[in-house]
């Protein structure tokens, strides 16, 4: 049989024709790359099963690739966002161990800062442009007959500038109404929903606190969460009915914004240094700047992000063992083809960048699934764990040059493998 006639069965199985043998050059590099990638998804679409079962790990790998991006990119907005609403000049004063329920005062905890300190503050630093000291408590609301649970804060007029609190309906309490103790009340969006279908119907009306009434007199926006575990349902009464009506409650808690031609890591050192002439080294790390305060909230995303990171890698790496098996697989069943092509003039180079080709179109075709796969499960991890995920032009790039880059790096082996084999004992293979 002529070599024409034995190629002829290959011709019909495997679409290949003389094009393959011959050398790149500048004239037929495009057509002989052409041939490749038909080549190779001839084999793909050939194989239907074998291919997706080797791809699923590069599948579920770029997938999670997508997740990652997509909760890292989403979460990265809603830092900068926070700090762009509470703004960047916002500094807080905690008591560093000030884990406690209800704000009691603990066994061996010490007590904060007073009314004095804030004032003393207040005179040696210029830079201050408005300061609050907050009580917090978790209490009960009652509005005809519902009922909830939220957190009540007592502060000064003044925090409403220094968390750029939004006054959707009514007015924050004033000066005035803080410093004559009088029962007023703001309620967060959210909390005014729990206690009314329509919040405006509990403007201007009395809610029972703690068994004392109180006159709801403005309705704000919820407030972006300084601390992880903080709700957005929140209410707040004046400092000094708070300091009166729950006694035991001691300051944890001082917010102050400093003047936006100051810098805040310069007035952070001058804030330390009044409280520590105060209190003494006791004071030390109370002080902390919005970086600080989303320290831990950044801190959950990394833990999350390493774990999604490393179930990815897992997955690629498995994934790309299964590209390695199963293009060996594909070289033993394909000895006689090769020994043809050898045998017509086709170099160790072509034979090299055809089983390349294949590999790394096979890892790209599984990171496209990956992809789409990744970019719903993104939308479901978002719905489910309440989590802020963007999907960015940037994350599928990467995820698919990622894939490009495995298939390459699993399949040199093998196609160096057939791109060595001799022609001669290829031909004579069964």
């Amino acid at each position: 049989m002529t070599p024409k006639g034995i190629l002829q069965p290959f011709q019909r199985s495997l679409r290949i024709n003389a094009i393959t043998a011959l050398p790149y050059t500048n004239e037929n590099a495009a057509r002989v790359f052409m041939e490749a990638v038909i080549i190779a998804l001839w084999n793909i679409v050939a194989n239907p099963l074998r291919s997706f079962l080797t791809t699923i790990g590069i599948v579920v790998g770029i997938a999670a690739v997508i997740v990652v991006i997509a909760i890292g990119e989403g979460n990265r907005e809603v830092i900068q966002s926070k700090i762009k609403m509470m703004g960047a000049n916002l500094i807080a004063i905690t008591l560093q161990n000030s884990e406690f329920d209800d704000g009691k005062i603990l066994a061996g905890m010490p007590t904060f800062v007073d009314l004095k300190a804030i004032a003393t503050l207040e005179n040696k630093i210029p830079a201050i442009e408005a300061i609050s000291p907050v009580l917090r408590i978790n209490s009960r609301l009652k509005y005809q007959s519902k009922s909830t649970k939220i957190f009540i804060n007592g502060t000064y007029p003044s925090y409403q500038i220094i968390r750029n609190i939004e006054v959707l309906s009514g007015r924050y309490f004033s000066v005035f109404e803080e410093k004559h103790k009088k029962r007023v009340c703001v309620l967060s969006k959210s909390a005014a929903k729990r206690l009314s279908a329509n919040r405006q119907n509990i403007l201007n009306q009395n809610i029972v606190i703690d068994g004392r009434r109180y006159k709801v007199i403005g309705i704000v926006n919820d407030l972006p969460p300084l601390q992880n575990n903080a709700k957005p349902e929140q209410a707040y009464i004046p400092y000094t009915v708070m300091k009166k009506e729950w006694p035991y409650l001691f300051l944890d808690t001082v917010y102050l914004t400093i003047d936006k031609d100051h810098a805040v890591e310069k007035s952070i050192g001058e804030v330390e240094s009044v409280l520590r002439q105060i209190y003494g080294e006791t004071s030390k790390n109370w002080v902390k700047g919005m970086t600080d305060l989303l320290k831990g909230e950044k801190a959950i995303i990394m833990q999350t992000t390493l774990i999604i990171t490393g179930v990815a890698s897992l997955s690629l790496f498995v994934g790309g063992i299964g590209i390695m098996n199963i293009m060996l697989v594909t070289v033993k069943e394909r000895t006689k083809e090769i020994g043809i092509r050898k045998a017509i003039g086709a170099t160790d180079a072509s034979i090299l960048h055809q089983f390349l080709l294949e590999g790394v179109m096979l890892c790209v075709l599984g990171g496209v699934v990956g992809t789409v796969f990744g970019i719903a499960c993104a939308q479901v991890v978002a719905e489910l764990m309440e989590i802020p995920v963007k999907i960015s032009w940037s994350a599928i790039v990467v995820a698919l040059a990622f894939s490009s880059g495995i298939g390459l790096f699993f399949s040199l082996y093998p196609a160096a493998y057939a791109s060595k084999l001799s022609p001669v004992e290829a031909l004579r293979y069964e």
